[in-house]
């Protein structure tokens, strides 16, 4: 246990930061930044399980929020839990908005299709009923696996997810794909 002046002290650098930091200075936010990045990159990696791009990129948008919007704080303990929440925010922002920019990019490329004839217009017929049997999240499993081709490995990192959930999430994406007549 560190010893009792060691908390006050530590107390009273999250208040002079986080007041600073609310008062719109920079040198507080760059002191924040130098002695919590790391510790929030761990946090991100962790909780998230991603890829140290995509940990990086989380954190970044973690230090723009607060220094957008972080209020005076009275304890390191209120400063660390504020920063990791904004930290895990930022990175369940990311990975939605990624995932939403699929689904749009998806969308686009089927309504640019050109018009389809025989074997390739039964294809399309099947396609379009494949993807009425699927949510958005299967349709997305299903597209990373098999259009796209990657790795359950890659699409776990990729969704920040465990690579036995994603593993478990394919699996029943595929059954919930097949035919009623097949299941």
């Amino acid at each position: 246990m560190p010893p009792d002046g060691a908390d006050a002290e530590d107390d009273a650098w999250a208040r002079r930061i986080s007041h600073g930091i609310a008062a719109g200075s920079r040198d507080a936010l760059g002191e924040l930044f130098a002695r919590r990045f790391d510790r929030l990159l761990g946090i991100v990696r962790t909780r998230v399980r991603c890829d140290e791009s995509l940990a990086l990129d989380c954190v970044q948008d973690a230090f723009v929020r607060i220094a957008e919007s972080l209020p005076p704080l009275v304890s390191l303990a209120a400063l660390d839990s504020w920063i990791a929440k904004a930290a895990l925010s930022a990175a369940l922002d990311r990975i939605r908005g990624d995932a939403s920019r699929f689904r749009r990019e998806s969308d686009l490329a089927r309504t640019q299709v050109p018009e389809r004839t025989g074997l390739a217009a039964e294809l399309a017929d099947e396609i379009a009923s494949l993807e009425s049997r699927l949510d958005d999240e299967q349709r997305l499993l299903l597209r990373l696996r098999f259009a796209v081709g990657m790795t359950v490995r890659q699409i776990a990192r990729h969704l920040g997810l465990g690579e036995a959930a994603t593993e478990s999430r394919i699996r029943r994406a595929t059954e919930a794909a097949r035919p009623e007549e097949n299941r």
